[in-house]
C-alpha cells in the first residue's frame, strides 16, 4: 500500500483550484476536495456498517481547520466501530435541529400576526384595532410563545376557560372562533398537519342567562340592532 504523506496546516491552506476537482490526501479516508473554483471541503471515505462505500462531508476549511477534521474522523470512526452510520447520524441530528428551530420560530403568536395582516387588508380601522386587542390582550399572553404545533385542545380550552370564570362567556366564544381560524390558516400553510381547535366550542359553556325582551316593530330600530351586531360580529 501507497504510504500517504500527512497534509500541514500550510499546505492546505495554499492548495491551488485546478481545472478539475482535486483530492489532497490525509490519511485513513481524509482528504481536502478542492474544487475548480477554489472551494475547499473536508471529506471522508468510509465503509458503512452494510461494507458499502459512503463519503462523510466534515465542513469546510474555513470553518474546520486540519485539527479539527482529524477530531471529525476519529468521532466517525468511533461510531463505526459502535456499528453507527456517522452520516446517518448527521443527517439525523440536523433534522433534529432544523425541527427544533422550526418550533422555535413557528410559534402560535407568529403565526397569529401574519394571520391578522392578511385578515385585515380590507377591514375598517375599527375592526382592526379590535380584532387586535383581542389577540394582544387575550390569546398571546395565554399562549402565544408556543410551538403552533405544541398549542392542542386542551392547551386553548384552559385558556378560554380562565375568560368564562370570569363570567365573560361571549368573549370567550369570539376567542374560540378566532383560534379557530388562526388555526385552519396554519394547517392551509402547512405550518401544522390539523386544527387544533376545530372541536374548541363543543368544550365551552353555554354560559350567561338569557335576557327576554320585548319584540322589537319599529323597522329603524332593527336596522340600527342589525348594524350594530355587524359591527361587533369577527
Amino acid at each position: 500500500m501507497r504510504k500517504i504523506n500527512m497534509l500541514s496546516t500550510k499546505k492546505v491552506e495554499k492548495a491551488k483550484p485546478l481545472k478539475k476537482p482535486d483530492k489532497l490526501m490525509d490519511g485513513e479516508g481524509l482528504y481536502l476536495y478542492v474544487t475548480p473554483a477554489g472551494g475547499k471541503f473536508w471529506r471522508l471515505k468510509y465503509r458503512r456498517p452494510d461494507d458499502k462505500e459512503d463519503t462523510l462531508n466534515l465542513g469546510m476549511l474555513a470553518h474546520v481547520s486540519l485539527k479539527k477534521a482529524r477530531e471529525l474522523k476519529l468521532e466517525a470512526k468511533k461510531k463505526l466501530a459502535e456499528g453507527i452510520d456517522p452520516k446517518e447520524e448527521q443527517k439525523r441530528l440536523k433534522s433534529g435541529a432544523e425541527a427544533e428551530k422550526r418550533k422555535t420560530v413557528l410559534t402560535f403568536e407568529r403565526i397569529g400576526r401574519e394571520w391578522f395582516e392578511k385578515r385585515s387588508l380590507d377591514k375598517q380601522e375599527g375592526y382592526k384595532k379590535l380584532l387586535k386587542n383581542r389577540l394582544e390582550n387575550q390569546l398571546f399572553p395565554a399562549f402565544g410563545s408556543m410551538a403552533m404545533e405544541d398549542v392542542d385542545a386542551p392547551v386553548i380550552l384552559t385558556a378560554l376557560r380562565v375568560v368564562e370564570k370570569r363570567g365573560a362567556y361571549d368573549m370567550a366564544k369570539r376567542l374560540a372562533r378566532i383560534t379557530r381560524q388562526i388555526c385552519s390558516y396554519a394547517v392551509a400553510c402547512g405550518y401544522v398537519k390539523h386544527n387544533a381547535a376545530s372541536e374548541i366550542m363543543a368544550g365551552l359553556s353555554s354560559g350567561g342567562s338569557v335576557q327576554h325582551r320585548a319584540a322589537m316593530t319599529d323597522p329603524k330600530q332593527v336596522i340600527r340592532l342589525l348594524q350594530k351586531s355587524k359591527s361587533r360580529t369577527l
